[in-house]
């Protein structure tokens, strides 16, 4: 529904669950509207992101990949509890 929404008004923006859409999943589709699905997602591979374990003053923090490059290249990231600069700890990074 959404792609057909999309595609019948690509340059208005619409609400994700709108009035367009909600016609087209009773009109279209013939189904009553839900943001919600019951399909069997179990089957589906979820891709689970490696975490990299950084310290503070207070706790440990996991920052994904991206972050890690990130603070790799200079990036500065700190505790919002104690404000503490955050401190790569390689010997807990997982795998």
């Amino acid at each position: 529904a959404h792609l057909v929404v999309f595609h019948l008004h690509p340059h208005r923006r619409q609400p994700p669950h709108g009035a367009l859409w909600q016609h087209v999943m009773r009109e279209w589709f013939r189904v009553e509207p839900e943001r919600t699905h019951r399909f069997d997602a179990d089957v589906v591979a979820a891709r689970r992101q490696r975490r990299w374990r950084y310290t503070c003053a207070c706790r440990v923090h996991e920052l994904t990949t991206v972050r890690h490059r990130r603070a790799e290249r200079g990036a500065r990231y700190h505790c919002r509890a104690c404000r503490d600069a955050l401190v790569f700890s390689p010997t807990d990074a997982q795998p």
